[in-house]
């Protein structure tokens, strides 16, 4: 055989072998079939019974729950949009039977009313992603219009009322509202709902029917006919929903049974200006429709409720009514069932498994790059499920909070760590995290709603009272101040208790997103051990003192006992772990400790006396995987497979429980709320930085101060800028550094937001001129690598016994450097772009090209050895 027909053969064979490669990588990585609810039908994906909706004539587009109403009362049945965390509105029904609204802003314990909003109109209805209100306004012959009021919230006016002794909400806004009409006429509008990223909103109109808004264009589209005439002795009562993407809505209600529409680019019509007919549709006009036969479904159903869509649009619930008076929440799907595993673990970092000892047992693409999960294989609902003899998945994530597993709105990963991307990029992304059960990019509720699981557990809570952050803060060679300071301490006892109702609504959510799932909330365990007494090993007995050990330890008795009180609330099993490590936590004589103490690692490094040991990782402080192993031997006591629902016939009424003696709360003086807050992006950073600043609320009284310490000292206190609030880091040695940003909320409050960093040990920040500080197209502010305060006007740098003092006043936070390069201001976001750029998301096409041509030279070496063989 020629060379030349042996080269052509080889040729094809790497050809093919290239094909079959890149094939597989394609066909794994292909965007999934679209699925639409007109071609793929409605399957049940499971139901549990209920709670009936509170008032039925006032149907609830947001999150029915129980809320505190300053002069009102404590226990107030409330339909509330938004999550903690956010600003949220919720209305009530007053004992006049008429309909209210109130307003919490984001860390307050209490709603307070709004007077005169929308007084008697019940379906006026707030998206906290926009900030955006729609109203209802009174029309001639008992009807009612609705009108667009955006910037809700800077237009809310607080007063005092001193004959009930309770303070209030007045709207006023300042200009003239977008009212909703059909040309020129204002027609009467019924049942209403925002998307969940409020980029979209759905209104029932009487006599015309469903209506699409844009919210970013104000662009209305009638998409169904014809609609009903009320008053004549047929009158349904709607309840909508319409999905992120708009494409979607929803409607069911009393009378309406439960219709599904899809908004194509061909269907549904826009109002013709100038002419007051509205909108003249035909029958061909109209947006394809879907009506299951829920009759057949569900039996004697007497009414529907509360439809809901997922994020992706591809889920629905819905409540039910029957005839006998019982109320079932369903879960429907387009399409088939994907329920993969039987049992997803949701969670933050005690769930994902971060104090794993080797890297080689965490989860791909949770241990590189943005993807820092940290989720082992060896964390404790594997170790579960083996139990079970069942197949899992684990979704928690190191860091994650209350919001990263239901938050409202649009979601760009945990700590926003995708908001760089396209929208394309943005959507692969979120679509291949589903399917491979990758954490961190989707919420974690996607996951639930998308597989609905017979079992779920869910370890959260820790980091939003900023557990982690109090034990790094307290990792110093002197007392921290939680454990010293009366008052720090009784503001720690009252962050926890605030707790709860965050907790109840991430569980409510929950059972929403797939009602069949049972869940179980699992607690944490105890880490240390508290006694005087206690043997340590060298560096932990440095570092933690036993005023410091006991604040850890009754830190997490108290959160124990906040999460047992929402099971016990909301219906669902209590995973109790506390004393899972005894014999096996910190500063107890043991070979085999349940927790990590200072790991070495890749990270960052110590402070003080030890800032030359070497760099320890993000590991240190939980649990090893023997820990895990304790804790699933815990829970493996408590459950069973397959465990059931728990039905609300068993939920009860529970509230915080009164925090113990040594919280000092009958002693200390109460100090503002203080409240764990992302202030600036989770990285290391070295001193000399600069670093903008992310205060949480607005601040409204200009005087907000930065406060850098490390145990009992203090090592910066500076007045933030309003409008360039950045803080240099300071030049220390390498540990863990307490950052705290003192502010007023927007009833004057004194309210502090903290957060521990990270920071690396450096030479010492070199003086030099000051210099512009450059900005790029994207928005990303970049600031010189090395970094100095003198600047005209501005005080020098005074230097303190520890470190570097930074003492300035409000317009004194202008840089300087001797060097020409200029560097971003650390950010996750420029992470991701620069991953994106080098292709590190998609790195195994590559990968395969790279094996498809080495195979071919070996097929190459092998068909020449043959040949000389044959004598070819």
């Amino acid at each position: 055989m020629g060379w030349v027909r042996k080269g052509v053969i080889i040729f094809l064979a790497v050809i093919a072998v290239v094909a079959i490669v890149l094939g597989r990588e394609l066909l794994v990585n292909a965007t999934p079939v679209d699925t639409s609810w007109m071609n793929s039908g409605f399957t049940v994906l499971g139901s549990a019974n209920t709670r009936a909706p509170w008032y039925e004539s006032i149907p609830c587009a947001g999150r029915e729950e129980v809320v505190s109403i300053a002069g009102i009362g404590s226990q107030v049945q409330g339909c509330v949009y938004g999550t903690a965390g956010e600003l949220q509105v919720a209305r009530f029904v007053s004992v006049q039977w008429q309909a209210k609204f109130a307003v919490r802003y984001p860390y307050e314990e209490q709603f307070h009313e709004i007077r005169g909003l929308c007084v008697g109109m019940a379906l006026c209805m707030y998206s906290p992603s926009t900030d955006t209100f729609i109203g209802q306004y009174s029309l001639p012959v008992y009807r009612y219009g609705a009108a667009v009021y955006t910037n809700f919230s800077a237009y809310l006016e607080r007063h005092f009322d001193p004959a009930l002794l309770v303070e209030y909400y007045n709207f006023t806004p300042d200009y003239e509202p977008e009212v909703i009409a059909l040309g020129l006429t204002q027609p009467t509008v019924g049942a209403m709902a925002f998307s969940d990223n409020g980029q979209w909103a759905v209104l029932e109109v009487h006599e015309y029917g469903l209506i699409r808004l844009n919210m970013a264009t104000m662009e209305i589209r009638r998409i169904s006919w014809p609609g009903y005439t009320y008053g004549h002795g047929y009158d349904p009562l709607f309840e909508v929903a319409i999905s992120n993407d708009g494409r979607f809505i929803a409607a069911a209600g009393r009378g309406v049974g439960l219709n599904m529409y899809e908004i194509t680019s061909v269907c549904g019509l826009a109002p013709e200006a100038g002419y007051y007919a509205g909108v003249n549709m035909g029958i061909e006009d109209v947006c394809p429709v879907a009506s299951p036969d829920l009759v057949a479904i569900f039996g004697d159903l007497a009414s529907t409720h509360m439809p809901r869509f997922s994020s992706d649009g591809s889920r629905l619930s819905i409540s039910t009514r029957m005839a006998n008076n019982t109320t079932r929440r369903v879960l429907l799907g387009a399409g088939e069932p994907q329920q993969l595993v039987p049992y997803i673990a949701l969670g933050d970092s005690f769930t994902s498994g971060e104090g794993e000892t080797d890297d080689v047992f965490y989860k791909t693409r949770t241990n590189s790059g943005v993807y820092k999960c940290h989720t082992s294989t060896r964390s404790y609902p594997y170790l579960v499920a083996i139990e079970w003899g069942v197949a899992s998945e684990s979704v928690a994530c190191s860091g994650a909070r209350t919001l990263d597993v239901v938050r409202t709105g649009e979601y760009f990963g945990q700590n926003e760590r995708l908001s760089g991307l396209s929208a394309t990029i943005l959507a692969d992304e979120r679509a291949d995290a589903l399917t491979s059960y990758t954490p961190g990019v989707v919420r974690q509720v996607d996951f639930v709603s998308k597989y609905t699981p017979r079992v779920v557990s869910i370890g959260i809570g820790g980091n939003d009272v900023g557990m982690i952050d109090k034990l790094k803060a307290c990792l110093a060679l002197t007392t921290c101040d939680w454990a010293r300071d009366p008052k720090k301490r009784l503001a720690a006892g009252k962050e926890i208790q605030q707790l709860y109702g965050t907790l109840r609504s991430t569980i409510s959510a929950l059972k929403q997103a797939s009602p069949s799932t049972a869940i179980l909330l699992v607690g944490y365990p105890r880490v240390i051990n508290e006694q005087e007494n206690a043997v340590c090993d060298i560096p932990t007995g440095m570092m933690f003192d036993a005023t410091e050990r006991r604040f850890m330890d009754e830190t997490i008795i108290l959160l124990n006992s906040v999460v047992r009180q929402v099971a016990l609330a909301e219906g669902v099993y209590y995973g109790n772990v506390e004393d899972s490590f005894m014999g096996y936590r910190l500063c107890e004589a043991t070979a085999t400790p349940a927790m990590n103490a200072i790991r070495f690692g890749d990270d960052f490094g110590l402070g003080g006396v030890l800032a030359n040991v070497n760099a320890i990782g993000a590991e240190s402080f939980h649990p090893t995987p023997f820990g895990h192993e304790l804790i699933a031997s815990a829970l493996k006591n408590q459950t069973w497979w397959p465990m059931g629902v728990v039905e609300c016939s068993s939920c009860e009424y529970t509230q915080v429980d009164e925090l113990s003696a040594y919280w000092g709360e009958a002693e200390a003086e109460i100090m503002g709320p203080q409240v764990s807050a992302r202030l600036v992006p989770d990285v290391a950073y070295s001193p000399g930085e600069a670093q903008r600043v992310a205060i949480p609320i607005k601040d409204t009284q200009g005087i907000s101060r930065v406060v850098v310490t490390q145990g009992e000292d203090t090592i910066v206190d500076v007045t933030l800028d309003a409008t360039l609030p950045v803080i240099i880091i300071p030049s220390v040695t390498s540990g863990f550094y307490l950052f705290t940003v003192q502010t007023h909320d927007i009833q004057g409050r004194y309210i502090e937001f903290y957060q521990t960093v990270t920071i690396q040990d450096a030479s010492l920040a070199v003086v030099g001129e000051p210099e512009v500080v450059a900005q790029q197209n994207e928005g990303v502010r970049f600031v010189p690598a090395v970094i100095s305060v003198l600047q005209a006007g501005a005080p020098p740098v005074q230097q303190a016994g520890y470190g570097t003092q930074l003492v300035s006043s409000a317009s004194a936070s202008v840089l300087g450097s001797t060097s020409k390069e200029v560097q971003p201001i650390n950010s996750e976001t420029s992470t991701v772009r620069k991953a994106t750029a080098q292709g590190e998301y998609y790195p195994s096409v590559y990968i395969y090209v790279l094996v498809a041509v080495a195979s071919g030279g070996i097929l190459l070496c092998i068909w020449w050895i043959i040949s000389k063989m044959a004598g070819g």
